[in-house]
C-alpha cells in the first residue's frame, strides 16, 4: 500500500492518477478533499498539518510513503520551517515507528542554489538561497537521520520547476501575463534553465517506488535538456494562443518592472541560470524522461 501526502495538489493529483492506473493501492493524505481524484482512491483529509499531527493511524500496513505535501508559495521563514521541515520530520518519525519500508521525499533543486554557470549534480555543494529551500534541506537531513537509526529506507528526489496541466506558481503567473497578448520585454533574456514536466517527475517517482537501487539515494530529475528562457516564453505564447510580440530591454529594466508592477513574476528567477544534470538517475535506475520540454509545454494546452 502507498500513502501519498499532498494528493490533492498539482503533482499529487497527477501521481495518484498514474499509480491507480497501474493497479497500485493508494491512499491520498491531504489537508482537503479533491474532486479530481478517482472514487476508488481512499482520501483522508486531516485539515492543516502541524508538528503535532498524529499520522500513525494512517500508516498501518503501508509499505511506501511519498511525501509531496508542503508550502511552496510563501517567503515567510516560520511558515516554511513549520510546513516543510517540522511536519516532514513528524511524518518521517511516525512512518518509521509504523514500520513503513520506503519513504520517498520530493525536495527541490533549490537546495543546491538558485543560479549556477554549470548544471547541478547530486555532488554539488548545497547552498539553499531562500527559506523554502532551506526548510527542504533541513527535511532531507531529518529524513536521513531517522532512517539511519531505523529499518526504513529513504529516496530523495530534487526537481527544478515542475510544469503541466493544472500548474501553479511562477510559471502560471507568466502564462497569465502572456494572456494579455501585449508585447513582452523578454527578447533579451539570455538565461537558460532545466524544467521538469509533471509526467517525467511522476514517472521517476513510480520507478523509485519499487527499484532496489533507489534506496538510500538522492536523484535529480528534469526533462533531460535545457531550454533558453526566451524560447520558453515563446513556446508558452504560441501554445497558449497568446502569440505575443517580444522586444528587447536591458535586465535592469526587468528588475524595475518587478518592483513597480509585477512582483509575482519574480524576475530574478527568470534571469537566473538553473540547470540540472539528471544523468545519475538514468545510470542507476535506467530511467529516461518520457517527454521533452517542447512536447510537455504543448501538452499543457491540449
Amino acid at each position: 500500500m502507498i500513502v501519498v501526502t499532498g494528493g490533492s495538489g498539482f503533482i499529487g493529483s497527477h501521481l495518484i492518477k498514474q499509480l491507480s492506473k497501474n493497479s497500485k493501492e493508494v491512499i491520498s493524505l491531504s489537508s482537503r478533499f479533491s474532486n479530481s481524484i478517482s472514487d476508488d482512491v481512499k482520501q483522508i483529509s486531516l485539515g492543516k498539518f502541524d508538528g503535532y499531527t498524529d499520522f500513525s493511524k494512517f500508516l498501518e500496513n503501508v509499505d511506501t510513503v511519498i511525501h509531496l505535501a508542503g508550502l511552496t508559495n510563501s517567503s515567510d521563514k516560520n511558515q516554511n520551517h513549520l510546513n516543510n521541515y517540522i511536519v516532514t520530520e513528524r511524518l518521517v518519525k511516525c512512518a518509521a515507528e509504523a514500520g513503513v519500508k520506503r519513504f520517498i521525499f520530493i525536495s527541490t533543486i533549490g537546495v543546491c542554489g538558485n543560479n549556477s554557470s554549470t548544471a547541478f549534480t547530486e555532488q554539488s555543494k548545497l547552498d539553499p538561497a531562500d527559506h523554502y529551500s532551506q526548510s527542504k534541506l533541513l527535511a532531507e537531513e531529518a529524513l536521513k537521520g531517522i532512517c539511519d537509526v531505523s529499518d526504513m529506507e529513504y529516496v530523495i528526489i530534487r526537481p527544478p520547476l515542475v510544469y503541466g496541466k493544472g500548474l501553479q506558481g511562477n510559471l502560471k503567473n507568466v502564462v497569465k501575463l502572456l494572456s494579455s497578448k501585449l508585447p513582452m520585454p523578454f527578447k533579451g533574456v539570455k538565461s537558460s534553465r532545466s524544467l521538469c514536466s509533471v509526467k517525467n517527475l511522476v514517472n521517476l517517482i513510480e520507478v523509485c517506488v519499487s527499484h532496489p537501487k533507489a534506496l538510500g539515494k538522492t536523484f535529480h530529475v528534469c526533462d533531460g535538456h535545457d531550454i533558453a528562457t526566451y524560447e520558453l516564453f515563446k513556446l508558452l505564447s504560441i501554445y497558449s494562443g497568446s502569440k505575443n510580440i517580444f522586444f528587447y530591454v536591458p535586465d535592469f529594466i526587468l528588475y524595475l518592472l518587478e518592483i513597480i508592477s509585477v512582483r509575482k513574476l519574480q524576475v530574478s528567477k527568470i534571469l537566473n541560470y538553473v540547470r540540472v544534470d539528471c544523468s545519475y538517475a538514468q545510470k542507476e535506475l535506467g530511467w529516461r524522461p518520457l517527454e521533452n520540454t517542447k512536447d510537455g509545454i504543448r501538452s499543457m494546452f491540449t
